[in-house]
């Protein structure tokens, strides 16, 4: 029965959550910096769930609100304390519905990977690549990989494209280009090239 609440809880968090982030944006800009950080650290959480979004238009976010080197470290707490979280709840309470929806054997085989000697590597690289990253959360959650080599490969891999993300966003001038999603540029195009080439990797 605490496993089923728990599960609801999290699918009604989430899908409750999905739609109140752009909204939660727009607040920040006006909101105190503590206050802020909290709803970071929350957005965060909840985009490192599998089936949710918004992990890019935060980094962007971040940058826009605090600038680039403030919001590189925004950024690296709230999704390492998110993508933690996350962990835990999936582990213990979502582990058989990420095994059945988002496993295949393709899938299994990545997993196989990700729990060899080689695991640390393949995280550095996932997190670098454009693969949603609640997905990449949910599968190596239900993965063997230990938690340590998890975060510290994880933190590795995330933090070029966090720098980048945090860039664009402070040479953006509203809050309304970070919810739109209009980040053009050369900047933009030279992440997507960066993903482009990991992928490749």
């Amino acid at each position: 029965i605490f496993t089923f609440i728990a599960v609801l809880a999290v699918f009604i968090f989430l899908i409750a959550g999905r739609d109140y982030i752009k909204y939660a944006l727009l607040y920040l800009e006006e909101a105190n910096i503590w206050i802020s950080f909290a709803i970071f650290l929350l957005l965060f959480t909840i985009v490192s769930f599998p089936m949710t979004w918004g992990y890019i238009i935060l980094n962007v976010a971040a940058g826009y609100l605090y600038g680039l080197l403030l919001g590189i470290m925004v950024v690296m707490i709230c999704a390492i304390s998110g993508v933690t979280i996350a962990h835990f709840v999936i582990k213990k309470c979502l582990r058989n519905f990420v095994l059945t929806r988002l496993t295949n054997e393709s899938v299994r085989g990545i997993m196989r990977v990700v729990e060899s000697p080689h695991g640390f590597k393949v995280v550095i690289l996932s997190r670098v690549t454009p693969i949603p990253f609640g997905l990449q959360n949910g599968l190596y959650a239900v993965s063997n990989i230990s938690y340590c080599k998890y975060i510290g490969a994880s933190a590795m891999g995330m933090f070029p494209s966090q720098g980048m993300y945090a860039y664009i966003g402070s040479t953006l001038r509203s809050m309304e280009e970070v919810i739109s999603g209009n980040q053009q540029g050369p900047t933009a195009y030279i992440v997507f090239a960066i993903q482009l080439c990991m992928v490749l990797v």
